[in-house]
């Protein structure tokens, strides 16, 4: 299923607090007054320019954004819109953990926590069941600015080194390029928690119970170069975080091509370092939702690595294998699949069946990858045409008879039992930048690239 957005695209969400029903969460990002669009000839010109096509680069917040829900019916095969006016281009969208209503989203002031509004999301499950025969029925919806998380300042370099001055005093604003909710804390908790991120730095903000106030408790700047003379500036910045989901007061920070492992507990808060995790930058990380002290890391050099937090002091010492097994069968190396002939730009684990991995990047394709020796369940589990989604025929669920050493059951249920590359989506005409698992439906997901196509698709039963 195929979904044009009016302007240009680079993030795409799932709506957490949504339990019943697939949807998604679509931030545009175009900086034009018209039309949205450009080529790629046009992608430099400057603020206030008209391009070739006669559209106009916006001044700051002018440019006509949007951020849209969108509701998928998988047995119509319908997409239902609800389309709420943004005021600025949206980089990144962090939906609450549980709450529907409640939405972040990063733009060049910095980040705002909204609210949807009631009546419109009311209207728009309505119309979803009144339009049955309406493909790409759209809705308008109202959005409510709660509170904005500032963007970080930090002292300005000084390069001048015959100026022994004390004056220091020049600061330089980083805008936010993503803010992450802590899973482990609701919305509406007195503990609720996020972590902002600049190039520089990343902030820890506690919310208010009322959400009206994002106190900043702490900032973190982590700084490992060893061999920093060799590594280009432009991809030594901070581009992402995540919270750990296992493990209240843990994260982790990549910077350039490394990760770093934080535990608030601690008084260093630096507990381990992941050096040179990837050829150049790290572009995106996952955890593994099911599996303690494992995740998925995703960079430039076109490599997915997926790796145990337990083993970073000794990062050196983790072998390799692709998914073919061909480089090596240590059961206890990291994975590493080269799938990716550019830059992967996003990748996610699914929720319910983590050896399911999805990848997105710079060369227009989406990957689904099965990586079962790393995975939370022994021999793994995709759906076949014979089976049920989680039932078999006696009505247990599909693992009870792995978990009892029935090998039978690998081959009567055609349980996928090596690491294997399951399907890759080229419909893609330009980069895709983000992919997400829905919420709601094990099987299903979503894909962003830049032009502003976002396809939905199912896992093959096959």
């Amino acid at each position: 299923m195929s979904f044009t957005t009016a302007h240009q695209a680079r993030i795409v969400a799932p709506q957490f607090g949504e339990s019943e029903r697939t949807r998604f969460f679509v931030g545009t990002s175009s900086v034009f007054v018209g039309r949205g669009r450009s080529s790629v000839g046009n992608r430099g010109a400057n603020i206030g320019q008209e391009t070739d096509s006669g559209d106009t680069y916006a001044l700051e917040g002018e440019a006509d954004n949007s951020l849209l829900l969108l509701d998928f019916d998988e047995e119509a095969r319908r997409v239902t819109t609800l389309t709420f006016g943004h005021p600025r281009p949206v980089r990144h969208v962090s939906p609450a953990p549980d709450k529907s209503d409640l939405v972040l989203t990063t733009h060049d002031a910095g980040a705002s926590l909204w609210l949807l509004d009631a009546a419109s999301a009311a209207a728009f499950a309505d119309n979803h069941d009144l339009n049955s025969n309406d493909n790409d029925s759209c809705a308008a919806g109202n959005l409510a600015e709660l509170l904005r998380i500032n963007q970080h300042s930090s002292p300005e370099a000084n390069t001048n080194n015959n100026n022994n001055n004390n004056n220091n005093n020049n600061n330089i604003t980083r805008s936010l390029s993503r803010v992450v909710w802590d899973p482990l804390a609701g919305a509406r908790s007195p503990s609720a928690r996020v972590l902002a991120l600049s190039s520089v730095a990343v902030s820890l903000h506690i919310l208010d119970r009322a959400l009206s106030n994002a106190e900043t408790i702490s900032s973190f700047s982590p700084n490992y170069s060893p061999d920093a003379s060799t590594i280009n500036n432009s991809i030594k910045s901070i581009i992402c975080a995540e919270w750990n989901p296992h493990s209240v007061d843990q994260f982790c920070i990549t910077k350039g091509p490394d990760l770093f492992f934080y535990d608030l507990r601690s008084s260093n808060q630096i507990i381990s370092i992941i050096p040179n995790a990837h050829d150049h930058c790290v572009r995106d990380i996952d955890y593994n939702p099911n599996k303690p002290y494992c995740l998925v890391s995703a960079g430039n050099d076109g490599k997915l690595r997926i790796w145990d937090a337990r083993n970073s002091s000794e990062p050196t010492a983790c072998l390799l294998k692709d998914l073919s097994h061909s480089a090596n069968n240590d059961p206890s190396a990291a994975v590493s699949s080269h799938n990716h002939s550019h830059w992967v730009w996003s990748v996610n684990y699914n929720r319910f069946h983590d050896q399911l991995i999805l990848s997105a990047g710079s060369d227009c394709q989406v990957n689904l990858h099965n990586i079962v020796s790393v995975s939370s369940t022994p021999y793994g589990l995709i759906r076949s045409l014979d089976d049920g989604l989680d039932r078999d025929d006696d009505g247990d669920d599909d693992y009870s008879d792995l978990r009892v050493g029935n090998d039978d059951a690998l081959i009567n249920k055609k349980i996928k039992t090596t690491d294997e590359l399951i399907a890759t989506y080229r419909e893609f005409e330009d980069s895709v930048y983000s992919v997400a698992w829905s919420s709601a439906d094990p099987w299903i997901f979503a894909a962003v690239s830049f032009d502003g196509r976002v396809n939905i698709n199912i896992v093959p039963r096959d």
